[in-house]
């Protein structure tokens, strides 16, 4: 009787799993891009409806304060403990935990 020269579980996985996780791959790779258009659709509307409101809005409108509106409600959305923090809030909050105030490192 001839012996295999490699054992028949190589055999399985060259033949089974191989094209089984390159399909996969594949097919994670088109929701990866089906996604990202997605996103990239959806800012580009939040974008133009932003720069509409900007432009054509009867009062004056405060960007930053309308971005980190629509950030919170989005968030909101998700779950109660994600939240976003803008750069000054961060800072706020760092002083108030350490005591310490972290600026650009000049005396």
């Amino acid at each position: 009787m001839r012996k295999l020269s490699f054992p028949i579980t190589a055999i399985f996985v060259a033949l089974f799993l191989i094209p089984y996780s390159s399909s996969t791959l594949h097919a994670q790779r088109q929701d990866d891009t089906d996604r990202f258009f997605e996103i990239s659709k959806n800012l580009e509307i939040f974008s133009n409806l932003f720069k509409e409101l900007n432009l054509l809005y009867v009062d004056p409108i405060e960007p930053g304060k309308m971005v980190k509106t629509g950030i919170d409600a989005m968030l909101e959305e998700l779950d109660p403990y994600t939240n976003y923090y803008t750069e000054a809030d961060a800072e706020t909050f760092k002083f108030q935990m350490t005591g310490k105030y972290g600026g650009i490192g000049t005396s």
